[in-house]
């Protein structure tokens, strides 16, 4: 299960082993994927929110996009 946040984070969850997969943050550029290390610190201390579900291919791509206008594609790097 692939679940957006209004605060910025991309979360992928194993639903059979409840627990999470991994996570990927979307907001800032210079960030490169990692959540600020402030991240925590209050409700959608981000601001770029994540509106809509993402699209998943069959081949396992996520594409999604931001509040701030950009489109990732996300995809396993092995």
């Amino acid at each position: 299960m692939v679940l957006p946040q209004h605060d910025g984070g991309l979360y992928v969850f194993d639903l059979d082993a409840q627990q999470p997969t991994w996570s990927l943050f979307l907001g800032v550029a210079a960030q490169e994927g990692a959540f600020p290390a402030d991240f925590y610190a209050g409700p959608c201390a981000a601001q770029t929110p994540i509106f809509a579900s993402p699209a998943i291919a069959p081949d396992g791509t996520v594409v999604v996009g931001t509040g701030e206008g950009y489109v990732f594609r996300i995809t396993d790097r092995s």
